[in-house]
């Protein structure tokens, strides 16, 4: 039978090796017609693969721009920030510098303010000279006229010489402070009581006064504190080197509260209650009962004793410049 090549019929019989032969070619034909299309579609996808590697490129170019771009703004952003910061630091030279300044114009006005207050002292003084020569000459005057100095003014004579001698010595005296000396036992204790309260006022600290009435639930002057913690307060002067503390009791309150005052200034010292029997570790002095009692102290303290106390963080100096504020901060520190 004849062979059939690609559908169609050979015009004439073919013998069998030829029909081999012819099966052969037909399949290098098909198999170069499956190469061929297989090469035209990787040709296409070649195509594509370029296509897409020269909008990668252009893509690549593109940003490449951009990147550069945002390099130069990021250098002139970099030139900018040091030039602020060159400012800020130009800036900040000239608040210290200005704050120099300040700080020694405010030593200025202390030197000044302290002159002043020397040169009112020395007014006040003078003044009471003045007042002093001009009673004097009034006095000598009206004895002149007397045949024989009265008996009265030889006593205020002899009074005027020894209040002289006894002032000489007095180291209270033409001082901010010099009237706290001068007020009886009573209004002075009533200096401490009223400090304390103006300083819990100044300060927002919690703060109830008994005031003038006794207290109804144990030996204390104030409560004070969130907490409301009972307090006895000590006034002292210095006299005689030491600040007398009198009256302490063992119980009734939580704090004992010492306000130790001097002409140039002075310390609160802040103690919880302890044994006013046995030695206090700090001060390494004993409280003194009282005689006749069995729960009333006496309790002295000394500079030194200061010194250990406000080592020891009980206690607090202070003086003509120091805030309230921080008095009020250091009795929160201790009593909260």
């Amino acid at each position: 039978m004849p062979t059939q090549s690609r559908g169609k019929p050979f015009p004439f019989p073919f013998t069998f090796k030829e029909e081999c032969s012819m099966k052969k070619i037909n399949k290098m034909i098909h198999k170069s017609n499956e190469i061929e299309s297989e090469t035209k579609t990787k040709l296409i996808k070649t195509k594509l693969i370029k296509t897409e590697l020269i909008k990668i490129k252009w893509e690549l170019g593109s940003a490449r721009i951009e990147l550069e771009t945002e390099k130069k703004k990021l250098g002139v952003t970099r030139i900018e920030l040091e030039t602020e910061k060159k400012k800020i630091e130009s800036t900040r030279i000239e608040l210290e510098t200005e704050k120099k300044k300040i700080e020694s114009t405010r030593i200025e006005l202390e030197t000044e303010k302290k002159k002043i207050e020397s040169i009112l002292l020395q007014i006040e003084t003078l003044k009471k000279e003045l007042y002093r020569l001009d009673t004097d000459q009034l006095e000598k005057s009206t004895i002149e006229k007397s045949e024989n100095m009265s008996a009265y003014f030889k006593l205020k004579e002899i009074g005027d010489s020894l209040h002289d001698t006894q002032n000489s010595a007095n180291t209270w005296r033409n001082t901010p402070l010099e009237k706290i000396n001068d007020l009886k036992a009573d209004p002075a204790g009533k200096v401490g009581e009223e400090f304390l309260k103006s300083i819990c006022l100044a300060c927002d600290i919690p703060n109830e006064s008994t005031g003038d009435k006794n207290s109804l639930d144990g030996t204390y002057d104030q409560k004070i504190g969130f907490s409301l913690k009972k307090v006895e307060i000590k006034t002292a002067r210095i006299g005689g080197g030491k600040y007398q503390h009198e009256s302490l009791k063992k119980d009734g309150c939580d704090f004992w509260v010492f306000i130790d005052i001097k002409p140039d200034g002075g310390c609160i010292t802040i103690l919880p209650r302890f044994d006013l029997t046995k030695k206090h570790t700090t001060t390494g002095t004993t409280p003194t009962l009282r005689k006749g009692t069995n729960d009333v102290f006496k309790w002295d303290f000394t500079d030194k004793h200061h010194d250990r106390l406000v080592s020891d963080g009980y206690a607090i100096r202070f003086g003509k410049t120091t805030p309230m504020l921080e008095i009020g901060d250091f009795i929160k520190s201790m009593i909260n």
